[in-house]
């Protein structure tokens, strides 16, 4: 096909993890955020900020994503 516009490029898994780090460090003990993501790929974006800065979370499965809380 001719004239189909290419779409702009999205910033991608960089982008995602700035944004996850982000909220993963903004939030307090009790809070929760959905991602759709699986829980592994979940885990594995959290756990940077878990080691890195003492926090703790933890995460299940939910209807099309994870919801991961902060614990400590």
């Amino acid at each position: 096909e001719k004239n189909i516009p290419i779409p702009e490029k999205s910033a991608g898994k960089a982008c995602a993890l700035k944004e996850i780090s982000l909220a993963a460090m903004s939030m307090e003990i009790g809070e929760s955020v959905f991602l759709k993501l699986t829980v592994d790929k979940a885990i594995s974006k959290f756990s940077y900020v878990s080691k890195k800065h003492g926090r703790k979370f933890t995460s299940r499965s939910i209807d099309g994503g994870t919801r991961v809380w902060r614990v400590a």
